[in-house]
């Protein structure tokens, strides 16, 4: 199947924004032996923010380096200062945002549960997990893959973002079909879902906007809306609606 199917890709930019869409495509003539699965893998975009010297990063990183270590991610070099390496992922957290019940809400005051490949004690844990998994409040439970280290805390709008270190700015990612967002180490992830159940397989789309603008949650949140109605439902009383 994976010699006769391909996932295509378009990117699209636009003033302060880029759209991503994908559609599965099957080879012209080709039939699948049992017909086209009905649910897709979930799609997504890592929206890395913590680059050096970017407007959403940290200035503290010497130049030329990533905000990985040489291992992967957060680990260090030898010689690496501890208390900067820690406030550059700190101060990204803290800069980071949803929308919950509260309304705008900073991510490093939500719940975060301990990471259970660190130890306990490990400062990646302090003083508060680094990543942390977030579900959609019309969502009962978490999806396995996430439900060790998934925050109580639930989002009422599928829309993620960070705020840049002047405070000016923001970056972040918008859809109308995520169940879970995550915030990793220094970046963003929006799961957005893939195309709507009832519709043809092939013709199913996958569809995610990445916003850079003023930081102004409010016309953030109406910008994502125009751009994807479905926010207005959100969140789902009874369940969100007709995707698989």
């Amino acid at each position: 199947m994976l010699y006769h199917m391909a996932l295509v890709t378009t990117i699209t930019p636009e003033p302060g924004a880029v759209e991503m869409t994908s559609r599965y495509v099957l080879d012209r003539d080709h039939e699948i032996e049992g017909g086209l699965p009905e649910n897709f893998v979930t799609q997504e975009i890592c929206l890395v923010c913590l680059k050096p010297y970017s407007a959403f990063g940290s200035g503290r990183w010497p130049k030329g380096r990533f905000f990985w270590g040489v291992v992967g991610n957060t680990d260090m070099d030898p010689g690496d200062d501890k208390s900067a390496h820690e406030s550059n992922f700190l101060d990204y957290v803290r800069r980071t945002r949803m929308f919950t019940s509260d309304g705008v809400t900073h991510l490093s005051r939500t719940h975060r549960m301990p990471l259970p490949w660190h130890e306990i004690d490990d400062y990646r844990q302090k003083p508060f997990p680094w990543i942390s998994t977030y579900i959609g409040s019309w969502l009962e439970v978490s999806p396995p893959q996430f439900s060790n280290f998934c925050s109580n805390d639930r989002f009422e709008k599928t829309v993620i973002w960070c705020e840049s270190r002047d405070g000016k700015y923001l970056m972040g990612s918008a859809c109308d079909s995520a169940d879970f967002m995550m915030q990793a180490w220094a970046c963003m992830h929006n799961y957005a879902g893939f195309g709507a159940k009832g519709v043809p397989t092939l013709e199913r789309e996958w569809r995610l906007k990445i916003y850079f603008m003023e930081n102004d949650p409010t016309r953030y949140l109406e910008r994502a809306t125009r751009d994807f109605p479905g926010l207005v439902s959100q969140p789902y009383p009874g369940g969100r609606p007709g995707i698989p």
